[in-house]
């Protein structure tokens, strides 16, 4: 049993949030795409990810206009 994982799960459900996890920043900027961006939030990333890092993927986040008014947690 993972309690880490069941308390995120736990929060996230009484927030009313729906939460996604991605491996590293490349699938959650790939993910970014091919989402409707009215229903994210908040996105929280590690600074220390496989692939492209915490801080790169805020460099590509914030680079494209698209995405500039999503709120990001370090």
């Amino acid at each position: 049993m993972n309690t880490g994982k069941n308390k995120k799960n736990a929060l996230y459900s009484t927030l009313s949030m729906i939460y996604l996890h991605f491996e590293n920043g490349e699938l959650l900027f790939e993910s970014l795409k091919n989402s409707n961006i009215d229903d994210i939030g908040l996105i929280v990333t590690d600074l220390e990810m496989p692939v492209m890092d915490g801080r790169e993927l805020i460099i590509k986040i914030r680079e494209n206009e698209k995405y500039k008014n999503i709120n990001i947690l370090v």
